[in-house]
């Protein structure tokens, strides 16, 4: 990449600039909220700072390193030397103007960023794109786990105060100087883990923009990931994540130039059709609950279940067959909205040897998968229709035979969390 690239500089100076405005307040007794740093829990936009420095150094690596013919120690040398630099630079503002040696604060922005530097640019050097990924992956869960499970110096493990938890408990010990809270430091050196993995994420992103692919499938999985990871990562909601997925998707088509304003008039011509009939289903439900609550169904069957002395899993288990059926004929949300208040209260009136909370739980993981399972239940699953309508030329017997696979594994799964409920509950039972 032989010009510079604007849309980085221009990150790059909209950063600075917002540094500028957060340093430079005018006066400290009048602060908008939102320019100062959040006193330990939440987060303000003058949080974003700092990382989308070390976002944009991650970026910078890519490009530059990409340059390269071959690896050999010229290279490495230059590393060193520029974090040697950076990090001087650090130290001489600290000092600066008073030059007191003996409270030297060691740690700071411009040495983190040094660090992030040198460490990243010898991953991007000695790893591949995938190990790269699971590099930052790695140091994240690894930070997670010292900071919420290891316990220190006789303090409880998950303690997260501020100079108070494992990350301020360590830096006492490797971090020299002075402490910019006394007791803990906002750039100590532990709390570097997770700066190296901002970095590394800007070394996703570099990598993403040397790919000159032009191919369309290599953009809408870029979408895809970018929409499941966000919403996974808790970045935004599911409906959030679909409006970035069509968007993102609209995107491509007009700089592909594939995009006509008669294609325009069609999707809002389905979009209208498909919120009226899922606004049509959420009536129809909401007048379905208020019949439901009148006729006082769920306790009827809950009083039928309990005279007639059956068995709460026997209950669970026709209640699952009523799903696969029921798949064959509605859609999802039809189902879940029009059977969810006559069940759900049942299965709570029932005894499985579980908490209230672990049952909803456990139920509505299998009501989830199981209604998804009935969708591709012969004869008449409804998305086995929609895939051979895609797929084509292929007939419907062939595309049955292709799910036949995943059906048979989404059944034994449902068998597995079925008997053994633990399973659903693990991760509840650990945090």
């Amino acid at each position: 990449m032989n010009s510079r690239l604007i849309s980085l500089d221009f990150f790059r100076g909209l950063t600075i600039a917002a540094m500028i405005v957060v340093n430079d307040p005018g006066s400290w007794s009048y602060v908008y909220p939102p320019l100062r740093h959040a006193d330990w829990h939440g987060v303000t936009p003058t949080d974003l700072v700092f990382p989308f420095f070390l976002f944009i150094v991650g970026v910078s690596i890519v490009l530059a390193l990409s340059k390269r013919n071959k690896t050999d120690t010229s290279i490495y040398f230059k590393i060193i030397k520029r974090t040697i630099i950076i990090f001087s630079i650090g130290l001489f503002l600290a000092l600066f103007p008073n030059f007191d040696f003996e409270n030297l604060r060691i740690a700071g922005v411009l040495q983190r960023i040094a660090l992030v530097y040198l460490f990243c640019s010898v991953i991007y050097l000695n790893s591949s794109f995938l190990v790269q990924v699971w590099i930052g992956v790695v140091l994240l869960l690894l930070y997670w786990v010292f900071m919420t499970k290891i316990p220190f110096d006789n303090v409880l493990a998950g303690t997260l105060e501020p100079g108070n938890n494992f990350a301020a408990w360590v830096d006492q010990f490797i971090t020299p100087g002075r402490m910019y809270q006394k007791t803990w430091d906002p750039e100590g050196f532990f709390s570097t883990i997770p700066a190296i993995a901002t970095g590394l994420s800007g070394m996703f992103c570099g990598h993403i923009l040397l790919n000159k692919s032009k191919d369309l499938r290599d953009k809408i999985i870029l979408i895809f990931v970018v929409m499941i990871g966000g919403i996974y990562l808790g970045w935004f909601t599911p409906t959030e994540g679909g409006a970035i997925g069509a968007g993102g998707t609209g995107l491509i088509a007009v700089l592909n130039k594939n995009f006509k304003f008669s294609d325009l008039i069609e999707v809002i011509e389905n979009t209208a059709v498909t919120s009226a009939m899922i606004f049509l289903v959420l009536l129809g439900a909401e007048f379905f609950n208020s019949f439901i609550a009148l006729t006082q169904l769920p306790n009827e069957l809950g009083n039928i279940a309990l005279n007639n002395n059956l068995s709460p899993l026997l209950i669970v288990a026709c209640i699952l067959i009523l799903y696969l059926f029921l798949g064959c004929l509605m859609d999802s949300l039809a189902m879940i909205l029009l059977t969810i208040p006559v069940f759900f209260p049942l299965i709570m009136t029932l005894d499985f040897g579980m908490t209230p909370e672990e049952t909803a739980i456990w139920f509505g993981i299998l009501t989830l998968i199981v209604v998804e399972v009935g969708l591709i239940t012969p004869p008449v699953g409804l998305n086995v229709f929609i895939i051979n309508k895609l797929a084509g030329d292929v007939s419907i017997s062939e595309t049955f035979k292709g799910v036949l696979p995943f059906l048979i594994s989404d059944i034994f799964r449902v068998i597995l969390l079925f008997s053994f409920p633990g399973i659903t509950l693990f991760l509840l039972r650990i945090f």
